[in-house]
C-alpha cells in the first residue's frame, strides 16, 4: 500500500485547446505490418492489433523474455523501423499471455507494472505522443528483480473437476467455467512463489 510509483491517466474528452493535432483534421488510418515487424524481431511471439480495427489507437505485443532490457530494445528497434507514429500505446507481455483477451491482458500489466518503472513516454515531434508499457513478469536474472515474485493462485484440476461434478447442487445460478483453466499458463511453478527459470545457455 503506497509504495511504488503511480500512473493517473486523464481520459476525459479533451477541449480544442487542449488537442495537439487540432490543426490536423485528416486522421491516418490505423495498421500496422505485423509480419514485418516480427520478421526484425524474432523474439516477438505475437502481437494484437484488433483494436485498431476500431480505432482504438492499442496493440499488444507478448514476447518470449530471454535477456536484459528486452522490452526497451524492441520496442526502440520497431519504432525506430515502422511507421508507428499513430500508435499510441504499446504494450508487452509475456508469451503465455493471451494477448486476445484484454481482460487478462488488463490484469497481468496492472499485477506487473511499476508505473515508474515500467513506461516509457516517446514525445514524436508534431505527431502523437506514445507510452510503452512493459507488463512482463520481473525477474532476478533479467530484471534485477530482488524480491520474490508472486505465483498465480489457481485451483488444480482435482479442485476444479469436484466443483463442476456438484455445480448443479449448489444452486449457485448457470454454470460458471473455471476461471484457473484460463490463468492456468501463467503459473510458473507449485507454491505462491515464482520459481526462476533457468537461464538459457
Amino acid at each position: 500500500m503506497s509504495i511504488g510509483g503511480k500512473m493517473f491517466i486523464d481520459a476525459t474528452k479533451k477541449f480544442y485547446e487542449e488537442n495537439k493535432d487540432n490543426n490536423n483534421k485528416s486522421k491516418s488510418v490505423l495498421n500496422i505490418d505485423i509480419n514485418n515487424i516480427k520478421k526484425s524481431n524474432p523474439e516477438i511471439f505475437a502481437i494484437n492489433d484488433k483494436l485498431l480495427k476500431e480505432n482504438i489507437s492499442l496493440i499488444v505485443i507478448s514476447i518470449e523474455k530471454n535477456k536484459s532490457n528486452q522490452v526497451n530494445e524492441i520496442s526502440n528497434n520497431i519504432l525506430k523501423t515502422q511507421d508507428l507514429s499513430n500508435i499510441k500505446i504499446i504494450i508487452f507481455v509475456d508469451k503465455e499471455v493471451d494477448i486476445y483477451d484484454l481482460s487478462m491482458v488488463t490484469w497481468v500489466c496492472c499485477n506487473n507494472i511499476d508505473p515508474q518503472r515500467d513506461s516509457k513516454i516517446v514525445n514524436n515531434h508534431n505527431k502523437n505522443s506514445q507510452i510503452i508499457i512493459d507488463g512482463t513478469r520481473k525477474t532476478k536474472i533479467y530484471d534485477k528483480f530482488e524480491r520474490d515474485w508472486p505465483n498465480i493462485i489457481i485451483s488444480d484440476e482435482i479442485t476444479i473437476n469436484q466443483i463442476d461434478n456438484i455445480w448443479d447442487k449448489l444452486n449457485i445460478g448457470e454454470f460458471i467455467k473455471s476461471p484457473s483453466l484460463k490463468y492456468k499458463n501463467l503459473k510458473y511453478s507449485e507454491g505462491a512463489v515464482v520459481v526462476e527459470r533457468q537461464k538459457p545457455e
